[in-house]
């Protein structure tokens, strides 16, 4: 209280000083406030002095909280901040200790040593309940906002940990910088350099794989991404996407189902067709068919079809089939196990493929490349069964992009003749 306003207090209740319309007081009265306002006054300025003395008292006893609540009621924050913080090493619920460090830091006076300290125990703390890295991203962000404090109270060595830690390369330079680790500083600039270097080699070969996957030479790409993923000791995690990508979509046979001219049909590739219940190129699931029942082959230029030996055998104009038969002599359909229809004649739509019938499906069988009659286009398995398209007149193309000679299909792939062309072959699905 200051000292004219004290004295204005004291002519007040002498009567020395009136509002106005106030009643006069006695002099009895006068005394009294008089008495009071003094006895309240020096009580303001002696009972500071008792909360003091509790205070101290309440530290002593290990009794935190009282000494915190005395420590403030005496008009001590820099004390009550201290015994916070005395409290929190002394909490162990964790939150409860990370409460207190914050109080701690909010009373005690600005600029102080105990608020820096306040500061830099409530960050710390936090950063070792987060545990080792890689780091969940909100415990990254926890990471970030503890280095952030760290940094503006001056730890600098703290703050580059914190900021390592949340995965920040710039916070952590500045910090060291901060902190005048040169030596780490240039230990980081050319880690960052080098990594730098690494991200742009990845970029690179990740659009390596990207451009040829748009030309058509997927099976190029996929060897590349499989030898970058298996070699690698970091995540790529560009290069897996692209991987796992290519990996579903490869158009492997034997059996595709494609598109031509919008019309559809189900291929069967190889050099050799091999009907069967459970093995072979064409699976019928009925009990009459052997595991491996029929052939379907071409040898020097005659295709012909021959029982493997079958349990039921297979029937041709009610005759067993003891002997290779060939197509072209076929007058009618066989019969599998003497149950299951099979016709196979030369395809009218495709020059020296066939057509073969069974179970309620055709299928076109080339044995070999599928002469699709479109230009000088080819369709062939590749040595791995990933379906291939040769040709180059006219020009295939996919999006616009004209693609390889020796085109690698996957199923989407939407082909046109030339770039500005209609859709002429269409890769629908893997059977």
């Amino acid at each position: 209280m200051r000292g004219a306003e004290f004295t204005r207090i004291c002519r007040r209740a002498r009567g020395e000083l009136r509002p106005p319309a106030a009643r006069v007081l006695s002099a009895a009265a006068a005394k009294t406030v008089y008495v009071a306002t003094i006895v309240g006054f020096f009580d303001g300025l002696f009972g500071k002095g008792k909360s003091l003395e509790r205070a101290k008292k309440a530290e002593l006893r290990g009794d935190f909280g009282t000494a915190v609540e005395e420590y403030v009621n005496a008009a001590a924050p820099a004390e009550a901040a201290r015994v916070l913080l005395l409290r929190a090493e002394s909490e162990p619920d964790i939150r409860t200790r990370l409460t207190l460090f914050a109080q701690a830091a909010r009373l005690a006076p600005e600029g102080s040593g105990t608020r820096t300290e306040a500061r830099r125990r409530r960050a710390t703390f936090a950063l070792a309940l987060l545990g080792d890295p890689p780091l969940s991203p909100l415990a990254r962000h926890e990471a970030r906002e503890a280095a952030a404090e760290l940094e503006a109270i001056g730890d600098g060595a703290e703050a580059a940990r914190a900021f390592r830690m949340a995965g920040d390369k710039e916070g952590e330079a500045r910090a060291l910088m901060l902190a005048g680790d040169i030596d780490s500083l240039e230990n980081l600039l050319g880690a960052e350099a080098d990594t730098r270097k690494a991200s742009e080699e990845k970029k690179r070969v990740a659009h390596q794989i990207e451009e040829l996957i748009s030309v058509g030479l997927r099976r190029d790409a996929y060897a590349l991404a499989t030898k970058i993923v298996a070699e690698s000791t970091t995540s790529e995690v560009a290069v897996e996407t692209t991987l796992r990508a290519l990996r579903g979509k490869r158009a492997l046979g034997p059996r595709v189902k494609i598109a031509l001219l919008g019309r559809p049909f189900r291929i069967l590739f190889g050099d050799e067709i091999v009907i069967g219940r459970t093995e072979g190129t064409l699976l019928v699931p009925s009990q009459a068919i052997s595991r491996r029942h029929l052939q379907i082959a071409r040898a020097r230029g005659k295709v012909t079809v021959r029982d493997l030996g079958s349990r039921n055998g297979t029937r041709y104009r009610g005759l067993p089939l003891a002997a290779p038969l060939e197509v072209e002599a076929l007058g009618g359909e066989l019969k599998l196990g003497g149950e299951v229809p099979l016709t196979i004649t030369p395809s009218p739509l495709f020059p020296g493929a066939y057509e073969l019938s069974i179970a309620g499906e055709t299928w076109v069988v080339p044995l070999g490349p599928l002469n699709i009659g479109l230009g000088d286009w080819k369709m062939l398995l590749g040595v791995d069964d990933w379906l291939e398209l040769h040709g180059t007149t006219p020009s295939p193309a996919i999006g616009g992009l004209s693609m390889h000679p020796a085109t690698t299909l996957l199923v989407g792939d939407a082909l046109t003749a030339g770039r500005d062309g209609e859709t002429a072959l269409s890769i629908v699905e893997v059977l």
